[in-house]
């Protein structure tokens, strides 16, 4: 038996939520307490009013990191471990930068987002669109039509997961230039120290 005062709390990425059941076992099998946000606009938050997914500023998942923090702390968790994957990577690292709390004691990225990797000519067109962005920010951005990645996931494919697929859409969806900036400006404040 566990004495719980550690626990692991997990920040999901970009067209994503909570459902590695596994990972969450696997966590409480070794004593920690496991809890998962799923972040405003996203999983099991999102409400019928907002568009799925969107974001103007990072900032605005802080209060959902500080909630869960919060609920740890009244179970009496007060050694907490933070994942974040990939986008949720991005956002961990920032809330670690900027809302430092010591009973967070690490923090763990998981392909973190913490740079486009685009190269070349693209790599120039980030700032770009960071910059119409704040003018439009409802502008589209096309991720494709490809659903290669949801199929390398997936059980009914050639993964090993089953999920909701209203709140991991098999097609990665569309961006906006508020969200290229959001994103844009988070790896900018985490580059510069």
């Amino acid at each position: 038996p566990c004495a719980n005062r550690r626990g692991v709390l997990y920040v999901h990425g970009f067209n994503d939520y909570f459902f590695q059941k596994e990972m969450a076992d696997r966590f409480v099998d070794s004593c920690y307490s496991f809890y998962a946000v799923d972040l405003r606009k996203y999983g099991r938050s999102i409400r019928p009013e907002q568009k799925q997914f969107q974001v103007r500023d990072m900032h605005e998942y802080f209060a959902d990191i500080d909630s869960a923090v919060v609920q740890m702390k009244n179970d009496g968790i007060d050694d907490i471990v933070l994942i974040g994957h990939s986008t949720g990577g991005l956002t961990s690292a920032l809330y670690m930068s900027e809302h430092p709390d010591p009973s967070i004691r690490s923090l763990i990225l998981n392909s973190p987002f913490l740079d486009w990797n685009l190269g070349g000519v693209m790599e120039c067109a980030v700032p770009a669109v960071a910059a119409v962005g704040k003018i439009f920010p409802n502008m589209r951005i096309s991720q494709g039509n490809s659903t290669a990645y949801s199929e390398s996931l997936m059980k009914k494919d050639h993964g090993e997961w089953e999920y909701n697929t209203e709140w991991k859409l098999e097609q990665s969806p569309d961006v906006d230039a508020g969200w290229v900036r959001a994103i844009h400006r988070a790896q900018q404040a985490l580059q510069s120290g």
